[in-house]
Parts: structure tokens; sequence; C-alpha cells
């Protein structure tokens, strides 16, 4: 596959921001003859400088990651939210966080409804 081909691929799957940050980027051919590269960052020419520009602009802070964390305890289920909808919402924060499954699992049933966590503890005692 050539880098175009990598860079149009990688490209179907983006969404929200880094489609918008895709769309201003001006995709040339490849070098040739030796041509030096562009010094503007919106120019991209290979798959590996496409690689390293997405990589550069959306890689997450690992100092604020606690934030990401505290916004999932934080979230709440919800008056007429379906339990499923809240638990899948919460597992896609949870990725985002980089979360492990005890901090899911503890945010999850901190932000539940008080009728759905009652019938959660209740089943969870009786195991």
């Amino acid at each position: 596959m050539t880098d175009r081909g990598k860079i149009a691929f990688v490209a179907a799957a983006l969404r929200h921001s880094a489609r918008h940050w895709f769309h201003d980027l001006i995709i040339d051919d490849p070098l040739q003859d030796g041509n030096q590269p562009h010094p503007d960052d919106t120019r991209i020419s290979t798959y590996d400088a496409f690689r390293v520009a997405f990589v550069t602009r959306f890689k997450k802070d690992t100092n604020n990651a606690w934030r990401d964390v505290n916004k999932m305890f934080a979230t709440k289920q919800m008056q007429f939210q379906m339990t499923e909808q809240y638990i899948t919402q919460m597992q896609d924060m949870a990725r985002q966080a980089g979360a492990d499954s005890d901090q899911l699992r503890f945010a999850i049933l901190a932000g539940l409804r008080d009728s759905v966590k009652a019938q959660v503890l209740h089943v969870s005692c009786r195991m």
C-alpha cells in the first residue's frame, strides 16, 4: 500500500477533532529527487510524517490522567438513562482515561442511580 493509501485508510476512521485536524493538512506527493521536507506542520508527504504529526497532536498528557479518572467518578447515571447505556459511557471514559478495571467498577457503582445501586449491592451481598 502506498503512503497516500495508508494515510487515506487511517483518515477514514478519524472523528471529531482528529477529523478537523486532518482536513487542515495538505498531503503532498512523496519527496522526489532529494527535495527537502516542508517546514510547515500542515504539509505531509509520507505516512511516517503523518503518524508522527498525529501522535504529537493527540497524545495524552499522562500528568493529567487523574483529571480523566476524576471525571469518571463525577459522572452520574441520569434519571431516565438505561443502565446499559450508562455502563457503556463509563467504559468509554475509562478507556480514554487509561483507568484500570477496579477504577471503572468503583466509578460505575458510585454513579449509579440509588435504586439501581441498591439492587446491585443486594445481589453482591448474596454472592
